[in-house]
C-alpha cells in the first residue's frame, strides 16, 4: 500500500457508475448530504431505462469510459457497475467477466491517462472470501480470498487488478460489502424474494405458498441506506486512507435465512406454507458468513445504525405496494 496524498481542495466532482441501479440512488442521496453544497455528482448507468439524470454509459466500452472521464474531471469515482447477482453471474459468465473485470480496468486505465489525482472507490464483494468462510467465523480483510462461485472470481480478479495499479500510482480504496438489501432491491436476491412471494400471497396472485432454497445458512445482512453512507464516507475520507487499503463493509451480525424467513411471515396476517425448491438453492453454498467490521470503524468512523428488522419491514412494504398497483 502506498501513503496517502495531501488532499487538494474541497472540491468534489463524482462520478458514480452503475448509478441506476439498487444502491446508486442511496448513494447519490448519502453523498449529497456528506460533501458540500457545491459538489458536482455524475451517475451513469448502461441501461437507458434507468437514466433518469444519469448519463447512460456501458463501463466495457473503454472508449467511452474514458471520453467520459477526461471530460468530467472527477475528483472520485465509485465504482458501482457490475453484474451483481450471483445467479446471473452463473448463467452469463462472460458477461461477468466482462463488467466485472474489463470494466474495472477501464475505468482505471482512464483515470491514470486522464486525472491521475483522482480517487477509485472500488465495490468490490465479501463473495472474494468463498470458502474460507468455512473456516473462519468472522471474515477479515487479511482472511485468503477463495471465491466459491464465478462472480466472487471475477470480484477477486478486479481487486487484484487493482492492487498491482496502486504500486503503478493509481489511487484506490476497495470496499468489500457484505450481503445488504433494502426497498427496490430485484428478487434476484433472497430477502426480496421472500417479501415479494409474501406481498403476491396478500395481493391474492399467488398461491399460499413461499417457494424457498437452503434455510440454514447465515448472512450477515445490512440496510443499503449503511451501505451508501459507508461509501460516501469513502468519498471524503480518501485522502486519509492508503491507495490499496482494503475495506470490510459488515454489521458482524450473521443472521439464519430460516429466521428471517420467519421474521417476513410473522409481519403477514395470511397463513403461507413454505415449500422447498432446488432451483433456488446455489452449489458451494457456504453455511455461514459474516464480516469483521474493525477496520471500516478505525477509518471510516462507520458502523451499521438501522435496525434489521425495521430493514426487512420496508422490503415486505416497498413490494406491497408495488402489486397494489396491479390489483
Amino acid at each position: 500500500m502506498t501513503t496517502p496524498t495531501a488532499k487538494p481542495s474541497d472540491d468534489f466532482r463524482v462520478i458514480i457508475t452503475g448509478a441506476g441501479g439498487f444502491v446508486g440512488s442511496p448513494l447519490i442521496a448519502a453523498l449529497r448530504r456528506l460533501l458540500p453544497i457545491n459538489s458536482e455528482l455524475l451517475g451513469t448507468t448502461r441501461d437507458t431505462t434507468d437514466c433518469d439524470d444519469n448519463q447512460t454509459l456501458d463501463v466495457t466500452d473503454s472508449t467511452a469510459v474514458s471520453e467520459v472521464i477526461a471530460k468530467f474531471q472527477p475528483t472520485h469515482i465509485v465504482h458501482l457497475a457490475a453484474l451483481s447477482a450471483i445467479s446471473d453471474a452463473e448463467q452469463h459468465s462472460r458477461s461477468a467477466w466482462d463488467v466485472n473485470l474489463i470494466g474495472t480496468l477501464n475505468v482505471a486505465d482512464a483515470i491514470m491517462r486522464h486525472c491521475p489525482e483522482a480517487c477509485l472507490i472500488s465495490i468490490s464483494s465479501a463473495q472474494v472470501y468463498g470458502f474460507t468462510a468455512n473456516v473462519e467465523n468472522i471474515l477479515t480483510e487479511d482472511s485468503i480470498v477463495k471465491p466459491a462461485n464465478i462472480y466472487g472470481v471475477t470480484k477477486a480478479s478486479s481487486d487484484l487488478a487493482l492492487i498491482q495499479m496502486a504500486t503503478k500510482g493509481l489511487k484506490t480504496i476497495i470496499l468489500r460489502p457484505f450481503n445488504h438489501t433494502g426497498p427496490s432491491q430485484e428478487e434476484a436476491f433472497a430477502i426480496p424474494s421472500f417479501a415479494a412471494q409474501i406481498a403476491r400471497i396478500e395481493a391474492g396472485i399467488q398461491l399460499p405458498v413461499i417457494k424457498v432454497g437452503t434455510l440454514d445458512s447465515s448472512r450477515d445482512f445490512l440496510d443499503v441506506r449503511d451501505v451508501a453512507d459507508a461509501y460516501s464516507l469513502a468519498v471524503t475520507k480518501s485522502n486519509e486512507i492508503a491507495s490499496g487499503t482494503i475495506i470490510n463493509i459488515a454489521s458482524g451480525k450473521p443472521h439464519r435465512m430460516g429466521e428471517i424467513l420467519d421474521k417476513l411471515i410473522s409481519m403477514s396476517n395470511v397463513s403461507i406454507e413454505i415449500e422447498y425448491d432446488v432451483a433456488r438453492s446455489r452449489p458451494n453454498d457456504i453455511p455461514n458468513f459474516a464480516g469483521d467490521t474493525g477496520r471500516a470503524k478505525a477509518l471510516l468512523g462507520w458502523h451499521a445504525k438501522y435496525d434489521f428488522d425495521d430493514t426487512l419491514k420496508d422490503v415486505l412494504n416497498y413490494f406491497r405496494q408495488e402489486y397494489k398497483k396491479q390489483t
